[in-house]
């Protein structure tokens, strides 16, 4: 039964790990990806650049 303790507790380790894992990628992601949006709406060069500093043009 010790054994089967440990296995058990060995699997739900390894499930939170890759779980933590997981949500830890996807809140890397949604960071990343809300990083890039706010850099292009609100470029930090925006108080050096006269010209609005967006990576591209708006007509």
């Amino acid at each position: 039964m010790e054994l089967y303790g440990k296995e058990t507790v060995m699997r739900r380790f390894g499930l939170s790990i890759a779980l933590l894992a997981l949500f830890a990628g996807l809140g890397l992601v949604a960071v990343g990806c809300n990083w890039t949006e706010t850099r292009r709406d609100f470029p930090p060069n925006a108080l050096a650049s006269p010209h609005h500093g967006h990576g591209h043009d708006h007509p």
